[in-house]
C-alpha cells in the first residue's frame, strides 16, 4: 500500500514542479521565480554587490583595473581603448543586462514576443516608423570612422563576454518573469537603442491633431488657439542682429490641408514632458572665478533608471557622465577640460502625407501624375500566445507607406510617416568625440556630427569659456509648412532643404556672462528661418535667466539650489487672476479652506504644502472646461497649451469656447473658473476619501513613482515624497523628471563635479543599489564624482582586475 502512495505523491509532486514550470495564461512560470537555487532569491545581494574579482579574457590586450566606489559607480582605468570599452560593455551588462536586452527589443517593436497581444498596436508603430532604415544608415556612417568601429566593437565583445559567463540560473529576475533568453550583443543593437533615445525626444507631432482641428472648426481658431508660438521672450540664444549669412531659401511647398480619416491615429506618443535644463556660468559671474556647468535632463522616471553613471579613463579619455546602458559613448557629463549637457529641442521633426498607389499591386505611387516606384518590406510580428501576423510597409521619397488607415486603404490611399529619423545620423561618432574635446573648437567639430536627436547643448570649460548650441539636422521650411497632413502625390513637398552647419543658433561667452535652455524658443526674432516645435517651454527658462542674471558670485550650492528651485512660475502670474473670479461668500467650508490655502502661497510648490496641490488640479480641471468642445470620441484633437489657455482667459474674457457644453448657461471665463474650483475641490475630497491614509500635500496628491520597464508595481517604487512640476525648474510630475542631476566646476586644476540618479545603479531589484540613490534624489543630495578615484579611497567597495587570457 505504500508503494501506491508513494507513486501517488510521486505523480503529483511531478505535475506539480511541471506546472509551476509552465506559464498560466498571462502568468509566468512561478516556479523558476520562487526556485531557491534558480529564482529571485539567488538574485538577493547582501551588503556589497556581486562583482567579480578578477575576469581573464582573450579580447583584451593589456590588464585593466576597475574600482567601485561607495556609490558602485565603475571606474575603469583602461591602457588603451579597446580594453577599455570593452570593459565597459561588461561592466554594463553585468548590472544592466536585462534593461538593455530590453529597450532593444522595444526599439524593434518586438514586445508583442514577451507579453503578447496588449503590445501588438505598439510594435506596428515602432515597425512603421522607419525605426530599422534609420539605424542602418546610423551603422552604415559609424563603420566608415576606425575608431568608432572599433569601439562599438569592443563593447559589444565586452557584453557578449558577459553574457557566456551566466547560466540560466543566474539572468536576471526579469527573463524569468516573461519567459525572455538573453540575445547576443551586436553593434546594430546599440545603435538600435541610440535611434530610440532620438525617437523618445523628437518625434512628437500634432499633424494629424491639427488638421482634424481646422477640419471641424477653422483655419482662423486654429491661428488663434494653435498659431505661431507661446513667447519669444527669454530664447536659447537672444543675440538680435548678430545672424551674419544669407540663409536658404525654403522650396516652394503645396499648402492643402488634407483631411484625416477618422481612424488615422498615431497611438503612442512619446512624454510631452521630455524636456531638461542646463545653463552655465562664466568665471565673472562664479564665485571662485570659474566656470561652471549644471544640467539636469528629464525624462521618464523609471526602473532601472534610463542613465548608468560611468567613469572612463585612458591615455585619451577621463571622462565621468551619464551613459545609456548599451551605449559606449556619454550623453552628458564632463572630463579635466570641458562640461557639457543637452536639453531637447522640441522641434517638430515629422511630417504626414496622404500617399495615392497606382493600383493594387501597390508598386508604385502616385507623383505628379507620374508613378513612382517603392520598396517593400514585409515585417513579421510574433506574439506570444497566438500566430504572427505580417505587416506591409513601404519605403518612399515621403517617408515610410503602411496601412495606418483601413478606411483610406479603401482607395489605395495609404498615409506615409516622414521623420528626421529615417535619415543618416552620425550620433554615435559625435558622442564618442564629444568625451574627448578639450576645447570649443573640438567640442564643435565632434558636436557638428550629432544631428539626431536635436538638442540644446551647454557648454563649459576650464579655460573659462561657456557656449551654447543649437545642433541637429533641421529643414528650411515655409511658414506653417509640416504642422499638418501633407499631399504626397506632389514631388513639391518632398523633403529637400536643410539649414546649412554654418547656420546654427550658437553662442561662446556672451555678455550677460551665462548661457542656459530650458526647451524653449531657440533664438531672438531676426533669426531669419522658421522654427517650429510640437511645445516650447515659456516658464523655467525665464526663472532661470532670472535667478541667473541678478547674481554676480554665484557658487557651486547656488547652481544645486536652482536645480532644485520649486517657484512656479505659471502660478505666480495666473493665480491673482484665478482667485478674483471668485466669490469667497459664495464658498462652502471646504471651498473657503481651499481659498485661504492659496492666497496665502508663496508659489513654492514644495512636497508638504497643500496649495501646489490645489493649484496644479484646479490649473488641470480650468483646462478640460476651456477645451471640453475638443472631446469627440470619433475624432483625434488636442488642446492649446496652457500659456495659451491662461492667456487667452485674461484678454478674451468672453470667447466661445469658455462656454461650458454640459451645462444649461452660457459661460465666460470667471464663470469657467469658477466651475473649474468647484470641480477642483471635489476632486480633491474624492482623493481625500481613496487615500485615507495619507496626508493632504502635494507630494502625496501627485504621486512621484518610479515604474519598473515591465509595469509590475512590486518592482516599482511609488510616492516618493518631493515637491516640483512641470514648468518649474525643479521638473518632477507624477512619473517624469531629473534622469540625472549634475554640477562642474572647471577648476583649472582640476574639474570638481557632483551628481544623482533617480533609483540607483544596480538593474537588479533584489540589490540595495537599486533604489538606494531616491531619498538623496528627491531630499536634492548631491555625490561627489571624482576623475582620480583609486581603490585607496577609504569607501572603496571592491576591485575587479581584468586581465589578457596568455596566448
Amino acid at each position: 500500500m505504500r508503494y501506491i502512495y508513494l507513486i501517488i505523491w510521486s505523480l503529483f509532486t511531478i505535475g506539480f514542479c511541471y506546472i509551476l514550470n509552465k506559464p498560466i495564461g498571462k502568468l509566468p512560470a512561478i516556479g523558476k521565480i520562487i526556485s531557491p537555487s534558480h529564482g529571485f532569491w539567488r538574485l538577493l545581494e547582501g551588503d556589497l554587490p556581486q562583482l567579480p574579482d578578477e575576469v581573464i579574457n582573450e579580447h583584451l590586450k593589456d590588464e585593466v583595473t576597475v574600482v567601485w566606489d561607495e556609490h558602485l559607480i565603475p571606474h575603469i582605468y583602461a591602457q588603451n581603448d579597446e580594453d577599455l570599452y570593452f570593459v565597459q560593455g561588461y561592466i554594463t551588462a553585468s548590472l544592466r543586462l536585462w534593461q538593455m536586452d530590453f529597450q532593444t527589443r522595444a526599439a524593434e517593436g518586438r514586445l508583442s514576443e514577451l507579453v503578447g497581444e496588449a503590445a501588438l498596436e505598439y510594435d506596428l508603430q515602432m515597425r512603421r516608423k522607419g525605426m530599422e532604415l534609420g539605424t542602418k544608415k546610423i551603422m552604415a556612417a559609424t563603420m566608415q570612422v576606425p575608431q568608432a568601429k572599433i569601439s562599438y566593437e569592443q563593447y559589444a565583445k565586452g557584453v557578449n563576454s558577459y553574457l557566456n559567463t551566466l547560466k540560466e540560473k543566474d539572468w536576471p529576475l526579469e527573463y524569468r518573469l516573461l519567459g525572455m533568453q538573453p540575445e547576443p550583443w551586436s553593434v546594430f543593437r546599440t545603435l538600435r537603442i541610440a535611434n530610440f533615445m532620438a525617437n523618445r525626444l523628437n518625434s512628437r507631432n500634432y499633424d494629424i491633431e491639427y488638421s482634424n482641428f481646422v477640419n471641424v472648426f477653422s483655419y482662423n481658431d486654429w491661428k488663434l488657439l494653435f498659431g505661431g508660438y507661446d513667447t519669444g521672450e527669454d530664447p536659447i540664444v537672444n543675440a538680435p542682429g548678430s545672424w551674419d549669412f544669407k540663409p536658404v531659401v525654403p522650396q516652394s511647398v503645396d499648402s492643402d490641408i488634407m483631411s484625416a480619416p477618422s481612424d488615422l491615429e498615431e497611438v503612442y506618443k512619446e512624454h510631452p514632458k521630455n524636456g531638461s535644463n542646463n545653463w552655465a556660468v562664466a568665471p565673472g559671474r562664479s564665485a571662485t572665478r570659474h566656470a561652471i556647468l549644471a544640467s539636469d535632463p528629464h525624462l521618464s522616471l523609471s526602473l532601472p533608471p534610463l542613465y548608468f553613471i560611468t567613469h572612463l579613463k585612458s591615455p585619451k579619455l577621463n571622462f565621468i557622465g551619464s551613459f545609456i546602458p548599451g551605449v559606449p559613448g556619454p550623453i552628458g557629463g564632463f572630463n579635466d577640460s570641458i562640461a557639457y549637457g543637452g536639453t531637447n529641442s522640441m522641434r517638430d521633426l515629422v511630417d504626414w502625407y496622404k500617399v495615392k498607389f497606382t493600383d493594387n499591386t501597390k508598386t508604385k505611387i502616385l507623383v505628379d501624375g507620374k508613378a513612382i516606384a517603392v520598396t517593400e518590406k514585409i515585417e513579421e510580428i510574433k506574439i506570444k500566445g497566438r500566430k504572427s501576423i505580417f505587416d506591409t510597409i513601404y519605403y518612399s521619397p515621403f517617408g515610410v507607406i503602411a496601412n495606418h488607415s483601413k478606411i483610406s486603404a479603401h482607395n489605395n490611399e495609404h498615409w506615409a510617416y516622414r521623420w528626421i529619423g529615417q535619415d543618416t545620423s552620425r550620433v554615435a561618432v559625435a558622442i564618442l568625440e564629444m568625451a574627448q574635446a578639450k576645447n570649443w573648437r573640438d567640442f564643435v567639430s565632434a558636436n557638428d556630427k550629432f544631428n539626431n536627436p536635436h538638442l540644446n547643448w551647454a557648454y563649459a570649460d576650464a579655460q573659462g569659456n561657456i557656449g551654447m548650441r543649437v545642433a541637429g539636422t533641421y529643414l528650411a521650411r515655409q511658414e506653417n509648412e509640416g504642422l499638418f497632413l501633407r499631399d504626397g502625390t506632389k514631388s513639391a513637398n518632398v523633403w529637400k532643404k536643410y539649414i546649412p552647419l554654418e547656420h546654427t543658433i550658437q553662442q561662446i561667452n556672451p555678455k550677460r556672462g551665462f548661457v542656459s535652455s530650458a526647451n524653449q524658443y531657440p533664438a531672438d526674432s531676426t533669426y531669419p528661418y522658421i522654427v517650429r516645435a510640437f511645445g516650447f517651454e515659456s516658464k523655467r527658462n525665464r526663472r532661470i535667466n532670472q535667478i541667473l542674471g541678478a547674481d554676480s558670485s554665484i557658487t557651486v550650492k547656488d547652481m544645486m539650489q536652482l536645480q532644485l528651485d520649486n517657484y512656479n512660475t505659471e502660478a505666480s502670474e495666473n493665480l491673482e487672476y484665478f482667485l478674483k473670479a471668485l466669490n469667497y461668500n459664495d464658498l462652502n467650508s471646504e471651498e473657503q479652506s481651499a481659498y485661504d490655502d492659496l492666497s496665502i502661497w508663496n508659489y513654492m510648490s514644495n512636497p508638504e504644502l497643500k496649495a501646489p496641490a490645489y493649484y496644479h488640479v484646479w490649473r488641470d480641471a480650468i483646462q478640460d472646461l476651456a477645451w471640453d468642445e475638443l472631446n469627440r470620441d470619433s475624432t483625434i484633437m488636442t488642446k492649446p497649451s496652457l500659456y495659451r489657455t491662461h492667456k487667452l482667459l485674461k484678454e478674451y474674457p468672453d470667447l466661445k469656447w469658455w462656454d461650458i457644453d454640459s451645462t444649461a448657461i452660457t459661460e465666460n471665463a470667471p464663470l469657467l473658473i469658477r466651475a473649474a474650483f468647484k470641480q477642483m475641490t471635489q476632486e480633491i475630497n474624492q482623493w481625500q476619501s481613496e487615500n485615507q491614509d495619507l496626508e493632504l500635500n502635494w507630494a502625496n496628491v501627485k504621486g512621484t513613482q518610479f515604474t519598473h520597464l515591465t509595469q509590475i508595481p512590486a518592482l516599482s517604487q511609488a510616492n516618493v515624497f518631493v515637491g516640483g512640476d512641470a514648468g518649474i525648474v525643479n521638473a518632477i510630475g507624477r512619473d517624469f523628471g531629473p534622469a540625472f542631476r549634475i554640477v562642474v566646476e572647471l577648476d583649472p586644476n582640476g574639474a570638481k563635479a557632483w551628481g544623482m540618479l533617480p533609483g540607483g545603479q544596480s538593474g537588479n531589484p533584489g540589490s540595495m543599489w537599486y533604489t538606494n540613490f531616491t531619498e538623496f534624489w528627491a531630499k536634492g543630495e548631491y555625490f561627489n564624482l571624482d576623475l582620480e578615484y583609486t581603490k585607496d579611497k577609504p569607501n572603496c567597495l571592491s576591485v575587479s582586475h581584468f586581465k589578457p587570457a596568455k596566448k
